[in-house]
């Protein structure tokens, strides 16, 4: 059996789903940058996330740009 889906993509004109920051795209620049590697940890079940466990291994850098006006500590953290 075959199952298919579609996932469809919009930009709302509200703030974002886990705080009340807005949610436009910013057109300044940014008044931080942060810069992460991802660690692999186990889950709650005891295991490792085969992705993150892949990102570590390639050493990959992953760069947020944080804007003042629309951005916090809940997005940040």
């Amino acid at each position: 059996m075959v199952k298919i889906g579609i996932e469809i993509h919009r930009r709302l004109d509200t703030h974002k789903l886990f705080c009340q920051c807005n949610s436009k795209i910013a057109e300044t620049d940014p008044s931080l940058t942060v810069r992460r590697r991802l660690h692999p940890v186990l889950s709650e079940l005891g295991e490792i996330d085969e992705a993150s466990k892949v990102e570590f291994e390639k050493g990959r850098l992953f760069q947020y740009h944080v804007f003042s006006e629309d951005n916090c500590l809940v997005e940040t953290g």
